[in-house]
């Protein structure tokens, strides 16, 4: 019976191997790895949400206490209609963490008993974790003005961290002294 399950093996050192399962199995495929002897994936270790860019993902880390082994499951959906079904029932610890794929990336859980935001206000516009994420508003960070304010102790506030290689600059500790 073809339930719409890939494997996809390790190929590059420090990367994990994965299967991939199409939402319309999901459930049904997470239960027989939840119940099956063999299997034994009791533990829902991580669930969380990733942008590919071109479409969304539910990552699961799976862990036999038994068996004392690792799966990795991918359930892809597409941005514009970021729909998978719930593990909540399978794993009661999905519940969290689909809320925060919810809260941050946008993914709707069909089937979730509470799904709500969990780390963002109830009136904030878009999900943050979205590459094409814009921030609301600037001001939110005023260390980012083109005059850096003074920290009160005379020396400039540490500006922002940037990544290597940037045309900003990196982060300054004031001297002691």
């Amino acid at each position: 019976v073809d339930c719409g399950v890939e494997f996809f093996p390790q190929t590059q050192e420090g990367g994990d191997a994965f299967i991939r399962i199409g939402p319309e199995s999901l459930v049904e495929v997470c239960q027989f790895l939840k119940m099956d002897p063999g299997m034994d994936f009791k533990l829902l270790h991580c669930l969380s949400g990733v942008d590919y860019g071109d479409h969304l993902s539910s990552v699961i880390h799976l862990f036999s206490l038994t068996h004392r082994h690792w799966l990795t499951v991918k359930a892809e959906c597409p941005k514009d209609n970021p729909v998978l079904p719930s593990l909540a029932t399978v794993w009661k610890a999905a519940n969290w963490h689909e809320r925060e794929a919810y809260d941050l990336l946008g993914i709707q859980y069909e089937g979730h008993p509470n799904l709500r935001r969990i780390l963002l206000p109830d009136d904030w516009e878009g999900h943050p974790l979205r590459k094409d994420y814009q921030m609301p508003d600037d001001s939110m960070y005023p260390w980012e003005s083109d005059s850096p304010p003074e920290s009160g102790s005379g020396h400039p506030a540490p500006s922002r961290p940037t990544a290597p290689g940037s045309e900003s600059q990196p982060l300054q500790r004031p001297t002691t002294g």
